[in-house]
């Protein structure tokens, strides 16, 4: 029998299959930016999982993309939530002052007194 070096069952001698370096070289390459997009999507995706699995409802959120309507809300929301601590954190303390209103006065109902 006869054999002519190292074959692959099923691959013909004169096939590109037959040589792997050389059908590797055929493939083209993908440019650099492509591999540095991949990179950066791949460490978000294992960064997310890490996040996922360490603190599954903190979310990093971003505001971009978003009506200037809904950011002014964002905005005044986190103003209020800040005035809020700043407000406990005063009243834990001992510091917030007490405020002198005077107590409210019942509303007079109007007369509804249909005249017969």
């Amino acid at each position: 029998m006869l054999q002519l070096g190292r074959q692959r069952p099923g691959v013909l001698p004169g096939s590109s299959m037959a040589k792997p370096q050389a059908a590797l070289r055929s493939i083209p390459r993908p440019p650099r930016l492509l591999k540095a997009a991949l990179n950066s999507i791949a460490s978000a995706a294992w960064r997310a999982l890490y996040q996922l699995i360490t603190a599954p409802y903190a979310w990093e959120k971003t505001e971009h993309g978003l009506a200037k309507s809904s950011r002014r809300a964002a905005n005044i929301t986190r103003s209020l939530v800040e005035l809020e601590r700043h407000l406990t954190a005063l009243k834990e303390a001992g510091e917030l002052p007490a405020l002198d209103v005077p107590a409210r006065q019942p509303r007079r109902q109007p007369n509804r007194s249909v005249a017969a």
